[in-house]
């Protein structure tokens, strides 16, 4: 019947019908929230304090957590298919780059940091742990060597 909450007529004040006990519109909230509208006047769809629609009960917005981060973010307002902690699309909890170690090491690296395809403290491309070149030792040693530095005897 429209949203009309008062109407004097001849000194004599006439309440709409539909309307709750304290004169909130139709569909209203008791405390005159608005249409379908949460108990303390949230709006359409929302939550109970007053979070915008398919929003958490916290005010967050559409689809978002529950702290008012962002679409198919996490609960802490990180970014689009995010880690908890904000960190950007598929990458690690610490904010690392996508398809990063958990430390913001670059593509396909090792967790410190270390390049492509790379040995977990850094070592170039099928390296040893320690740095050493291709099919090298641990500790170093050139190509088909043993583990001491020594080539192999042919």
């Amino acid at each position: 019947m429209g949203v009309l909450i008062r109407w004097e007529k001849m000194g004599v004040l006439i309440r709409w019908e539909k309307m709750g006990e304290d004169g909130s519109t139709d569909k209203m909230g008791e405390d005159g929230s608005t249409d379908k509208m949460g108990d303390d006047g949230s709006t359409d769809k929302m939550g109970d304090n007053g979070s915008t629609d398919k929003m958490a009960e916290d005010g967050s917005t559409d689809k978002m957590g529950d702290d008012g981060s962002t679409d198919k973010m996490g609960d802490n307002g990180s970014t689009d298919k995010m880690a908890d902690d904000g960190s950007t699309d598929k990458m690690a909890e610490d904010g690392s780059t996508d398809k990063m170690g958990e430390d913001g090491s670059t593509d396909k690296m090792g967790d410190n940091g270390s390049t492509d395809k790379m040995g977990d403290d850094g070592s170039t491309d099928k390296m040893g742990d320690n740095g050493s070149t291709d099919k090298m030792a641990d500790d170093g040693s050139t190509d088909k060597m043993g583990e001491d530095g020594r080539r192999w005897e042919y």
